[in-house]
């Protein structure tokens, strides 16, 4: 599982992104600072390289 969560996300802060990794400990969690709620409109530069890594 990857999880790509952003930092200054409005809606979900950091306490959810803590109970995803609580709840998945395996996953791979990186967190864009500078990226808000839409993480994958903000960050797609570096979201897209890790997504192909992931999916291969």
């Amino acid at each position: 599982m990857l999880i790509l969560w952003g930092g200054k996300d409005w809606c979900f802060d950091d306490r959810f992104l803590a109970g995803w990794l609580q709840r998945f400990p395996q996953a791979d969690a990186v967190r864009f600072d500078d990226a808000g709620h839409y993480v994958l409109e903000d960050a797609w530069q570096e979201i897209v390289p890790r997504v192909v890594q992931f999916l291969r």
